[in-house]
C-alpha cells in the first residue's frame, strides 16, 4: 500500500513538472538568438556569403547557417523554454516552413 502511495506520488510530481515546463515554453520569435556560445561559433545570415563570429545574445534571422568549431558548442533559443544545443564541428541551418511560418526547421550536419 505505501508503495502505491509513493509512486502516485512520483508520478504527480513528474507529470506536474512536465506540464510546467510545456507551459513556460512561449511562441516563437520572428528571429532566433544564440547564447551560452563556448568556443568557435561563426552565423552566415541569408543576405551573407561569409560567416561572421557569433555575438551572445543577438538576434538572427531563420535561414541562417551555424558553424561550430572544435570543442565548441552553442545554444539556439527560438523562444523562452525553447531550445536546442548545438555541439562541436557541426553546422545547423535554421528555417522557418515555407507553408506554416510557425514551424521551424533544423537541417543539422556534422564536420
Amino acid at each position: 500500500m505505501k508503495r502505491m502511495f509513493w509512486m502516485g506520488c512520483l508520478l504527480t510530481g513528474f507529470l506536474s513538472f512536465t506540464i510546467a515546463n510545456t507551459l513556460h515554453a512561449a511562441a516563437f520569435e520572428q528571429a532566433f538568438k544564440l547564447t551560452k556560445i563556448n568556443g568557435e561559433c561563426n552565423v552566415m545570415t541569408p543576405d551573407s556569403k561569409v560567416f561572421a563570429p557569433a555575438a551572445e545574445g543577438k538576434a538572427y534571422p531563420y535561414g541562417s547557417k551555424i558553424s561550430t568549431g572544435r570543442k565548441s558548442s552553442v545554444i539556439v533559443e527560438f523562444s523562452t523554454g525553447n531550445s536546442c544545443r548545438v555541439l562541436a564541428s557541426s553546422v545547423l541551418i535554421v528555417t522557418e516552413d515555407a507553408k506554416d511560418a510557425k514551424a521551424k526547421n533544423g537541417f543539422l550536419r556534422k564536420i
